[in-house]
């Protein structure tokens, strides 16, 4: 049976939140996948290429998500910092949702696979989100370089971390806890707005 290199990056992120990243193995993930070891370097050089391509699939995934909330929203004409609080909800609930991806998230962002490579790498993959970084910079102030470093930085990080704990079990979802962190993120905002911490 061919398996292809989806199967193996979802069986990663499965194994990586069942034992943690550091028990990730060739065996394991081939195991899960129903095949031989020797398989998985059709795809991958190694252990290490198909943890840092895991990362970077689902980082993508995550960018795309904040992406089409903000990039395909009907023309309305409601405020901006109602559309983009919604986009910003849109993800905190894609990660409360998606538990492996967000667990495997977290573990590969303090481990020592996360480099300086790997973060060049996954600056040219959210390239292609320069209409949004415009479109930030036309709306908020500032410039579309800065909405670049906020919308992985602050966007991506923020939400990776608290729902971790929310889903670890350190920390309860609550409306509270969603207004704390929408108003931490508007403090980071250059043009930010008193009115939209009550959004």
């Amino acid at each position: 049976m061919r398996v292809g290199k989806n199967r193996y990056i979802k069986e990663t992120i499965e194994v990586t939140a069942e034992f943690g990243l550091e028990n990730v193995t060739v065996r394991r993930i081939s195991g899960k996948a129903g095949v031989s070891e020797a398989a998985l370097y059709r795809h991958f050089k190694d252990k290490e290429d198909l943890i840092n391509k895991t990362f970077l699939t689902i980082d993508e995934e995550v960018s795309e998500v904040f992406y089409s909330a903000l990039m395909n929203r009907p023309d309305d004409g409601r405020p901006f910092g109602d559309v983009i609080y919604e986009a910003w909800k849109t993800v905190f609930d894609f990660l409360q949702k998606e538990k492996s991806k967000t667990l495997f998230l977290i573990r590969y962002r303090y481990s020592s696979l996360f480099t300086d490579e790997i973060r060049k790498e996954r600056v040219m993959c959210t390239a292609r989100y320069e209409p949004l970084c415009r479109l930030l910079a036309d709306n908020l102030g500032g410039s579309p370089d800065y909405y670049r470093n906020f919308a992985v930085a602050y966007v991506f990080e923020l939400c990776v971390l608290f729902s971790e704990k929310i889903l670890m079990g350190r920390l309860d979802r609550s409306p509270e806890l969603e207004a704390s962190l929408w108003k931490f993120m508007l403090n980071i905002i250059p043009s930010f707005k008193e009115e939209w911490v009550t959004v």
